[in-house]
């Protein structure tokens, strides 16, 4: 019977391929180059980000180049065919950094179930939305989160640190809130050894992986890794007054300041003197210590939104998500409950990780746009806790795992 696990295996790669191309050839997919279409382009024309001297930085440069490599390895089948065979690739990227996970984690259940599991994961409707849409950074920066948390967790050779430390800098390098993956992953590894040469070697391994970046981002661009911080900031206080927004209930003191932040920030802008980055936060400062109460009003407003909300503020799609994330998470809470009472240290700083890393990757989106789709990533973990946990309820077997018991080992 033991063969059956790889036969189930392969199987369900050929599954998932022929669901997606399935997709692809009814018609439900995008060719849609997004937000990277200027990059993207850029790249096209020139090889190059940068133009006359200045660099094209709005968005992390991971996503475009990949993006760009798979249209120039798979153009001549067309863009729809490149992005279908890139996006295949990550699904089955992301169900081998499932597998791994759940296997690190000693679930023991058969071979289909595993597999079955997976595969909810890869068609829930949150990472299929990713799947089927065009040039997007949800994908790879999953990949990364997957296989960064997978090596950090492995024994303690210094190769699996770097592997680690590597991933979670390319995760920064492709989205902003790979530096909440950096933090959780880097307290993480300490919990679980207690010693700081571990998360030393894993800090070193992301921060040489984005130092060329950011070195010629400092001298040719702005920011750190992207420019987009400020234009996050501005967009995540507009609210109903994008012309593509459906309008929401906003608290009296909330929406004045909204409209107040537009008029100033967005109508005004076209003058010749733009008001710099300080002057912007100065007066979102100002406004709420002028207004007590607004700030908390606000804050709760776009905590909320961050569970469900969508950049257009849709309702009916939002409506979706809340019941779809609200399942999530109920069973993911009553999963964790299960595996709490298990007393198992590896179980409970899996648990302790992903509360870290869900808080840090919300704070940032509370300052930025508050949307469901910056915590999409977290789906795969919450899953893992629900899958774990359930197993783990109906089983005796002992808890995990694997690592951190040997001594530290040169890569070699």
């Amino acid at each position: 019977m033991k063969s059956s696990g790889p036969i189930y295996k392969y199987v369900n790669y050929i599954l998932i391929a022929t669901a997606l191309a399935t997709l692809y050839f009814i018609g439900i997919w995008d060719t849609d180059l997004g937000d990277y279409t200027k990059q993207i382009n850029q790249l096209s024309a020139t090889g190059t980000l940068i133009v006359n001297g200045q660099l094209n930085n709005r968005y992390p440069p991971v996503t475009s180049f990949v993006y760009f490599t798979a249209f120039k390895i798979f153009g001549f089948a067309g863009k729809a065919v490149a992005i279908l065979l890139l996006h295949t690739a990550f699904a089955l990227l992301i169900q081998l950094g499932f597998e791994l996970l759940l296997k690190h984690y000693g679930y023991k259940a058969s071979t289909l179930l595993k597999q079955l599991a997976t595969t909810i994961v890869i068609f829930n409707p949150f990472i299929l939305s990713f799947m089927v849409r065009g040039v997007n950074s949800e994908l790879i920066f999953i990949c990364c989160s997957l296989f960064a948390l997978w090596f950090a967790l492995r024994n303690n050779k210094v190769s699996n640190l770097l592997a680690a430390g590597l991933l979670t800098g390319i995760a920064i390098l492709t989205r902003m809130q790979g530096l909440a993956l950096l933090l959780s992953i880097c307290l993480l590894v300490f919990l679980s050894h207690r010693k700081l040469v571990q998360p030393a070697l894993f800090l070193l391994a992301a921060i040489l992986t984005i130092a060329p970046w950011q070195y010629i981002n400092s001298k040719y661009g702005s920011g750190f890794i992207a420019s987009g911080g400020l234009p996050g900031f501005r967009d995540g206080l507009s609210f109903n007054n994008k012309k593509y927004r459906e309008p929401i209930d906003l608290p009296n003191k909330v929406a004045v300041l909204s409209d107040s932040f537009y008029h100033i920030y967005y109508t005004l802008k076209e003058r010749a003197h733009v008001e710099p980055a300080e002057d912007e936060i100065s007066f979102v400062k100002k406004y709420l210590s002028d207004n007590p109460g607004t700030g908390v009003a606000l804050f709760w407003l776009k905590l909320k939104r961050s569970f469900y909300g969508t950049d257009s503020q849709n309702h009916k799609i939002e409506l979706v998500n809340r019941l779809l994330v609200g399942t999530i998470l109920l069973g993911s809470l009553i999963s964790g409950i299960l595996l709490l009472r298990k007393r198992s240290k590896p179980y409970n700083l899996l648990l302790l990780w992903i509360l870290i890393y869900s808080c840090l990757t919300m704070g940032m989106s509370i300052i930025a746009l508050s949307i469901l789709r910056y915590q999409a990533p977290l789906i795969p973990f919450l899953f893992l806790v629900c899958f774990i946990g359930i197993e783990k309820a109906f089983s005796r077997s002992s808890p995990v795992v694997t690592a951190h018991k040997k001594p530290m080992q040169t890569a070699g």
